[in-house]
């Protein structure tokens, strides 16, 4: 199946292994857990000890890919140090390529990022960044 797409459209459950909406293979956690609830995925579980903390996917199995999704919502309270991002390609943790979105504190001041990192052989690069974008809930 090429084109993936989830809505989140049902009960809240945990999303490990759970069907998306596209009727295609399940989602795969990673590592830390996901969730849905009220039709909204989100983070059950980090990973500190994994390099990217929670993570999940959806196998697609084709390498021209469109990626999108919809932010529900920036943690602005002090102390976050929030990166969620997408995998635009994943084939283990060691090896893939995705797009980050940042939210952190330095003193008092509040910063976003948003920039796009790949993974090869463990050993990440940053491949390109935007230092204060205006991200808000519900930017696409």
């Amino acid at each position: 199946m090429t084109n993936r797409t989830d809505n989140f459209n049902r009960s809240d459950r945990n999303l490990n292994g759970d069907t998306p909406s596209d009727g295609g293979s399940a989602w795969v956690t990673t590592s830390g857990g996901w969730g849905i609830t009220s039709n909204t995925a989100y983070q059950t579980v980090g990973n500190a000890s994994s390099p990217y903390y929670s993570c999940c996917y959806l196998e697609s199995s084709v390498s021209n890919v469109t990626v999108q999704a919809t932010l529900a919502a920036i943690d602005s309270t002090p102390p976050p140090s929030d990166y969620p991002g997408l995998f635009v390609r994943y084939a283990d943790l060691a090896n893939t390529l995705f797009v980050y979105f940042g939210a952190y504190f330095s003193g008092s001041d509040f910063f976003t990022d948003v920039g796009i990192s790949k993974v090869v052989s463990g050993v990440e690069t940053l491949v390109a960044s935007d230092a204060q974008p205006v991200l808000v809930a519900g930017d696409v």
